[in-house]
């Protein structure tokens, strides 16, 4: 596996497919640039298994409230108990397992908006202990739900403190990536 540095040369990149999101194979959102969905909702339909794949301009979270995961990124093999979160810069082979009674969110980001941010990671990166994460990720989504008056100032501000605070627990974790 190599180190980041130049991750379209896998021998086998061309057999992972890239979805727009997992088995859609429409990459755009649209007008929006930010996405979400419980775990339960899109794993329930694949039998609680999403196998590996990336995302061409997508960055995306996984945060895990309730039961387990088995998470590959780019070839690495992580076993996850709630609480947990996972991120998936573009271009990350990803793919998961995950026990039936699994809760959480994914965001799905368009990786342009988190560069812009100043915010991007360099690897798939795990905060095994995502509590601190949960509450900025629940602000997201709030924001999200609530259009308004400074909803777009709003919504791009709740997002640059979730990454801060992936960055924060993705540091204490001590693990900053899958090599």
């Amino acid at each position: 596996m190599d180190n980041g540095c130049n991750r379209l040369h896998y021998p086998n990149m061309a057999a992972i497919p890239v979805y727009g999101l997992y088995g859609e194979g429409d990459s755009s959102f649209g007008q929006d640039w930010l996405h979400w969905e419980t775990i339960q909702s899109r794993s329930r339909l694949h039998g609680y298994r999403i196998a590996p794949h990336r995302h061409e301009q997508f960055f995306q979270v996984l945060l895990l409230t309730a039961g387990e995961t088995t998470a590959s990124l780019d070839g690495a093999v992580a076993e996850l108990p709630a609480p947990a979160a996972v991120v998936v810069p573009a271009l990350t082979v990803h793919g998961y397992t995950f026990s039936p009674d699994v809760d959480g969110v994914v965001l799905t980001l368009m990786e342009r908006e988190v560069a812009a941010a100043g915010l991007t990671f360099s690897n798939a990166a795990i905060a095994r202990n995502a509590r601190p994460v949960q509450a900025a990720m629940d602000a997201v989504v709030a924001e999200a739900q609530r259009p308004g008056a400074w909803h777009e100032q709003a919504l791009r501000s709740h997002v640059a403190l979730l990454l801060i605070a992936l960055h924060r627990a993705v540091d204490e974790a001590g693990f900053a990536g899958t090599q």
